[in-house]
């Protein structure tokens, strides 16, 4: 029998080969999923929902000879008793939205709040109907009854409860959106020092629960979210190891997570203090070193053997990666073995340990020895001596021993030196720990926090951390004050609030004035900031004397600061126009970067994503795109600014290259990423909403959607910044070009101007991307001036011609190449009849096109083709239509296939028409006028139609002479990738 017909009859193989599939789907994907095949398929489906609970590493307890009967039959009719509340069943006043998770024993589903009477959302946990049984039923009303009682910020909080038509009793519980403790550390790469503070925090919450006569009994990193805002909250009270307690004292372990559970669970203890203990020991060991702290045991274990003894946090990571070291602020895994070594190896070994009797007596002091080692005070499991006793004294009280020790060191010969550098070392790393500590305690809230709060609650955190931090240095800690100042600068940074980051950097620095290091961090900090403000040559000036001052030294520090300093010097440049100058500094610092390894990967996708972007713009996609993917390899969600701006641009050059449907939807996973992570207002969403009008409106072809992905970034950035920043320059030009697309070219012409202006003020008024805009702006005044008649039309012309005379001579004056602005003089001029100096503009434009495609490609090939398309219609007007025919055709030769670029297609099509009228040929004419009717309606054109060629009436624009300005339809010759801060 062949596998395929062995699944069409057996369930379990069908479920197995559906395993895959489904285990790696989204939450909501799965809801809808598992419904589906529960209609087509009941017995596949309970198959399949047995293996995806068992794949929760789930022990079971209960009924054991049943259990294992259950996983290997249906029903007594052959069916499954297993039911998946599809989405939007209603439960009292809950609506389910779809699952969250699969357990052993139950489902976890989220719901909203449905009856209209206030919004909420929940998680909704049932027991699984194959599992249902008097004792599993009584522990889950025991779970409601001590959830309802326990209130402690770390503790998920009780909403509601009831029981369904079906019978199947429900708990609705506050929704958590966050990591597992374990997983969260390491997206964040906290330290140790951070890893046993949130432990610390478990340990509240645990306590709390044992004071009230809760015991939880299934302590894991699962149970254990850590909220975006840093913060710990315990879940799961009791389906898994809930106590079910009986009239003669008995009890029925319903089950237990095999891998955290201490080894008299298996023999049949009862529940115990000493078994919430281990667990948490075996949390702080996952947290330490990534490891266990015995060997992993089979997943259904009904008896065990205690050949196996415990190992030291310290040992085990000797067997680590160094990327688990790194992830944890150590450089290497002998690194973290001596970080662990001592104390933290004595309380993690203590949790662990087989005698109940030989762990801690409580979690109450479990808590106190971590906060001992927090705060380097004597701790309890380590029961060393006097001298162990007196440093831990020393270390903890080490100015008043430094002070004492004066009086000695001071009586002998370089003792005062000695003293010196033992205080400036002492100081220093007091310096560091008081920062980290302030970091955890209130700089990390504000900053993550800054991302999607409210400004006034993310300004009140910024404000309350920079007061503490400034308590804290007083007067003797100029260097905990500079270093505090930059950390803090960050999080303004992350909240777009420019003005107040570089306030603190500018007193940091100054500071900081005496210590090349800290000027250098400050220079890198500040280089970003004007970067993003669009100050270039201050950017660049700080950024050059950054790298100047900084020592040489051999460290990953410095050479993260070095590459951060190479970063904003080659920013700025290419911002100023100067790509050459800017890739092989870029080069430079993504060979550094690949050299330092993880520590470097999200600076390494920011560098490579930079070098993309320059890449691209001067024609080299392919080398661009493989920049891009290799960035993406190095990024997961805890680096949410940099992915999405490496989605971002990947996107916009997939539908450059003709991949619409792939650039849109990375554009979309950005828009969605960044709304969630940032909130609706942050300058990151902005970008988002900016990529994503792009995608619209070059890849889907729905202007109507672009202008409002448009409008929407307008607001974010005019609310952040003020109404006149340069990041509103190439979101105004692109409202400009889609109006004067859709045929209101009066309002085209406005946004256009307000664009020019904004570019001017940001960039200054002779850059190459401010003279483009105003080349821009003659396009768009020329284009309107087919609509207007008589004295309208004569001065758009006019305008048009002197904002392009004065695009010439600025750029002459200031160096800039500016051949692109001759081609579109030939228009003005053909309207003034002046065909001979209108064929000498022609010529210019296609030398200065051809002098610039080898060295910029990107824009090189929008400036040939305008060229070109000029000198067609001069011939036009000279009534040489072979040679326009010629032309026409070395414009087909250039095309790329119609699907990726039907603008430019189209374009080609309205010129074919014009050269056909222009000779009289109503045949061709009127075959024309229907390839360019389908080529609107497939690509969404119509409105393009309207206004530029008469298709209706028979007409074109040479019966009243303007169709000789030789204007296309777009007006934006914008780059594909934007070059704004």
């Amino acid at each position: 029998m062949t596998d395929e017909s062995m699944a069409r009859i057996d369930p379990n193989a069908r479920a197995l080969a559906l395993f895959d599939e489904y285990a790696e789907m989204p939450h909501a994907t799965l809801s809808k999923a598992l419904a589906s095949l529960q209609s087509e398929d009941a017995a596949v489906c309970a198959a399949l929902m047995r293996m995806l609970a068992a794949d929760e590493q789930t022990h079971v307890f209960f009924s054991p000879l049943r259990w294992f009967a259950r996983q290997d039959s249906s029903g007594a009719d052959g069916v499954s008793t297993d039911r998946i509340w599809p989405d939007g069943t209603r439960l009292g006043p809950w609506c389910i939205d779809g699952i969250i998770g699969l357990g052993g024993m139950g489902i976890v589903y989220a719901a909203h709040r449905a009856d209209g009477l206030y919004e909420r959302d929940v998680a909704l946990k049932t027991i699984r109907t194959d599992v249902m049984s008097p004792a599993l039923q009584q522990a889950f009303g025991k779970e409601r009854t001590h959830l309802a009682k326990l209130e402690h910020p770390s503790i998920v909080t009780l909403h509601d409860a009831g029981v369904s038509d079906s019978g199947q009793p429900w708990l609705a519980m506050q929704r958590v959106h966050g990591e597992a403790i374990d997983r969260w550390c390491d997206l964040q790469r906290a330290d140790l020092r951070t890893r046993v503070r949130l432990l610390v925090d478990v340990c509240d919450a645990i306590g709390y629960a044992h004071a009230h006569g809760v015991l939880h009994q299934d302590i894991k990193p699962s149970n254990l979210l850590v909220t975006d805002a840093g913060r710990v909250k315990l879940l799961d009270f009791g389906l898994s190891a809930m106590l079910t307690p009986y009239g003669d004292g008995g009890f029925t372990r319903i089950g237990v997570s095999s891998a955290f559970a201490a080894r008299e669970v298996f023999d049949g203890a009862p529940p115990s203090v000493a078994i919430d203990v281990h667990a948490l020991g075996v949390v702080l060991y996952r947290l330490l070193c990534d490891r266990w702290p015995r060997p992993r045991r089979s997943l259904l274990p009904l008896s065990v053997s205690c050949g196996d003894v415990e190992q030291a946090p310290s040992a085990l990571a000797l067997e680590t990666t160094d990327d688990v070291a790194q992830a944890r602020n150590r450089r290497n895994a002998t690194a973290l073995s001596r970080a662990l070594r001592g104390d933290l190896d004595a309380i993690a070994r203590r949790c662990v340990q087989d005698d109940p009797v030989a762990r801690y007596p409580s979690v109450v002091d479990l808590r106190a020895d971590l906060l001992a080692w927090l705060q380097r005070r004597p701790v309890a499991a380590s029961d060393g001596g006097w001298l162990y006793r007196g440093s831990r004294f020393v270390r903890r009280n080490a100015m008043a021993v430094g002070a004492a020790a004066v009086l000695v060191v001071a009586t002998t010969a370089g003792g005062v030196s000695a003293w010196r550098q033992q205080e400036r070392t002492r100081l220093e790393e007091e310096n560091t720990e008081m920062l980290s500590r302030l970091f955890a305690e209130s700089l990390g809230a504000a900053t993550l926090n800054s991302l999607g709060s409210g400004p006034a609650e993310s300004a009140g955190l910024l404000e309350d951390a920079e007061r503490r931090l400034r308590s804290m240095a007083g007067d003797a800690r100029p260097r905990l004050l500079a270093r505090g100042l930059v950390a803090l600068a960050h999080g303004y940074t992350v909240r777009a609030d420019f003005v107040a980051a570089e306030r603190l950097l500018l007193e940091s620095r100054r500071i900081g004035e005496n210590d090349p290091m800290q000027t250098a961090t400050c220079n890198a900090a500040l280089a970003n900031l004007l970067n993003k403000g669009a100050r270039l040559a201050e950017a660049e000036r700080l950024a050059s004397e950054g790298l100047d001052v900084l020592p040489e030294r051999d460290g990953i520090d410095d050479d993260l600061l070095k590459i951060e300093l190479q970063f904003q010097l080659a920013r700025a440049r290419w911002l100023r126009e100067d790509a050459a100058g800017a890739l092989p500094i870029l080069d430079r610092a993504i060979v550094s970067a690949r050299r330092i390894g993880p520590l470097a990967k999200v600076k390494l996708a920011s560098l490579l994503r930079q070098r993309a972007t320059i890449r691209n713009f001067m024609g080299h996609g392919r080398d661009a795109e493989q920049d891009l993917r290799e960035a993406l390899s190095y990024l997961d969600d805890g680096s949410p600014t940099v992915l999405n701006q490496v989605r971002q641009t990947l996107a916009l050059l997939s539908i450059a290259g003709g991949d619409a449907s792939g650039g849109h939807r990375l554009a979309a996973l950005a828009l969605q990423s960044s709304l969630r992570v940032f909130g609706p207002m942050h300058a990151e969403t902005g970008r988002a909403w900016l990529t994503i009008a792009k995608s619209w409106r070059s890849g889907r072809r729905d202007p109507r959607r672009a202008d409002i992905a448009l409008r929407q970034a307008e607001t974010i950035f005019v609310r952040r910044f003020g109404a006149d920043h340069p990041m509103l320059d190439e979101v105004i030009s692109l409202r400009a070009s889609l109006a004067m697309e859709n045929g209101a070219d009066e309002a085209g012409v406005a946004l256009m101007r307000r664009a020019v202006a904004i570019s001017t003020r940001g960039y200054g008024c002779c850059v190459e991307g401010t003279l483009r805009r105003r080349h821009a702006l003659a396009q768009a005044l020329i284009a309107s001036a087919r609509s207007r008649r008589g004295p309208a039309r004569d001065a758009a012309y006019s305008d048009a011609a002197d904002v392009l005379a004065k695009v010439l001579q600025d750029g002459e004056r200031h160096g800039v190449r500016v051949g692109f602005a001759h081609a579109a003089r030939v228009a003005p001029l053909l309207f003034d009849g002046d065909v001979a100096e209108a064929e000498r503009q022609a010529w210019m434009a296609l030398q200065a096109a051809s002098g610039a495609e080898d060295e910029d490609a990107g824009t090189a090939r929008a400036d040939m083709d305008e060229a070109i398309e000029a000198m067609l219609r001069v011939r036009l007007a000279q009534k040489r239509h072979e040679d326009a025919v010629a032309l026409l055709e070395s414009l087909r030769e250039r095309l790329p296939p119609q699907r990726r670029d039907p603008d430019r297609h189209f374009r080609w099509q309205v010129l074919r028409l014009e050269i056909d009228m222009s000779r009289g040929d109503p045949v061709a004419v009127r075959a024309q006028r229907q390839r360019l009717r389908n080529i609107a309606e497939r690509y969404g054109f119509e409105s393009r139609l309207q206004g530029r060629i008469d298709l209706v009436g028979g007409r074109t624009a040479h019966g009243d002479g303007t169709a000789r300005d030789g204007t296309g339809d777009s007006v934006d010759r914008s780059r594909s990738i934007t070059r704004v801060p």
